[in-house]
């Protein structure tokens, strides 16, 4: 006598993207802004910022349009945007996406430079793989969203938490 057994795959299940979240912070005395972030989906539509913008994917996989084209920023991965450079941004898959992001006002960027450009810097890449430029974001951006004496009290959050 024998035994058949049948076996059926089961497809595993699909992780589902944290809740929408962000923490914004600003430094009054240097009108920087950092801001943590976590999307399951549409993040923001085409918009423009007059500031510097230097951030980093956390996690997951962000897409967004900047200069032309799609662009697609993974874990680790550094996006910079240039003032009044036109972006929106989205997840890139179905498992959402976190990000840091700093936002460098024109004016303290002129002031910081040791050697300021008579113009704008610029970027030559929206993204880059640079490891120490992704830490010194995150470390900025902790630096801003830990209480300190240099926020102000205009700082806000917006139901914080990680992703």
């Amino acid at each position: 006598m024998t035994t058949s057994i049948r076996m059926t795959r089961v497809p595993p299940k699909a992780v589902a993207a944290p809740p929408d979240h962000m923490q914004l912070v600003r430094d009054g005395a240097s009108g920087i802004e950092a801001i943590r972030a976590c999307f399951s989906g549409h993040a923001c539509d085409l918009h423009r910022h007059d500031d510097w913008l230097v951030g980093v994917t956390e996690c997951g996989q962000q897409d967004f349009f900047c200069r032309g084209s799609r662009r697609r920023s993974t874990a680790g991965r550094v996006i910079l945007i240039e003032p009044q450079e036109a972006h929106d941004g989205q997840a890139g898959n179905g498992s959402g996406f976190a990000y840091s992001m700093l936002y460098l006002p024109r004016s303290w960027l002129h002031t910081a430079l040791a050697d300021p450009p008579v113009g704008d810097p610029g970027f030559l890449s929206t993204l880059v793989d640079d490891p120490k430029l992704a830490t010194a974001i995150r470390a900025a951006c902790l630096a801003l969203a830990s209480p300190t004496e240099r926020l102000t009290p205009t700082r806000r959050s917006i139901r914080s938490s990680a992703c």
